[in-house]
């Protein structure tokens, strides 16, 4: 095919600007979205527990297999005396590829959580 033929029509121009406009969207994607989800976990968690949720850092990579990790979960206790957290994930990561294609065995766990740790007192 003659490269002239591409760039008269046009074709060229429309791969650049789509190839473009993917780069810029993971670009976003990689740099808001960490912010987003935190605000938006730590608010509703907190009103739906009615105790104070924390987050620690969220991380999420658009580009390789839609990883979210999300790390230090920590739930206060009920009454504001107690200091330490009741409930706590060190670490939680979700493979969003996995998650979302269900059609066939999956290889590698889409879930997983490292250093829970629970404090019951009564």
């Amino acid at each position: 095919m003659n490269p002239d033929v591409l760039v008269k029509s046009g074709i060229l121009r429309h791969l650049s600007v789509t190839v473009t406009g993917l780069l810029l969207l993971w670009t976003l994607a990689r740099l808001v979205l960490p912010y987003v989800v935190k605000n938006q976990l730590e608010s509703r968690l907190t009103e739906q527990l009615w105790r104070k949720v924390s987050l620690g850092r969220v991380n999420f990579k658009p580009w390789s297999s839609l990883e979210l990790t999300v790390e230090d979960v920590a739930m206060a206790h009920a009454f504001e005396a107690e200091r330490s957290a009741q409930f706590s994930i060190k670490c939680h990561y979700i493979n969003g590829i996995t998650v979302g294609l269900a059609a066939g065995p999956v290889v590698d766990a889409p879930y997983r959580s490292s250093g829970g740790c629970g404090r019951i007192t009564h």
